[in-house]
């Protein structure tokens, strides 16, 4: 949470099948209530983890994840 009581949450839904979908919500209460999670992208089967970065400069989110299938991390920027 930030100085306000700002809270980020970043998850990969699995209830959708064939790819996950990795999703983005926040709070603006200290996490009374979120928002309706943003779709912020697709994700093969193999992803896992999440971890949300907030931008310093202007206090833009992104989401960074890992892929297992490829071993590889991937950022995902969150609008």
């Amino acid at each position: 949470a930030d100085e306000l009581g700002n809270m980020s949450v970043a998850f990969l839904d699995r209830t959708t099948g064939a790819n996950n979908f990795l999703k983005y919500s926040q709070s603006e209460d200290g996490g009374v209530t979120f928002s309706t999670p943003l779709n912020i992208g697709t994700v093969a089967l193999g992803g896992q983890g999440t971890s949300v970065m907030i931008n310093p400069i202007d206090g833009s989110p992104f989401v960074i994840y890992h892929d297992r299938a490829n071993n590889r991390l991937y950022r995902a920027a969150c609008s």
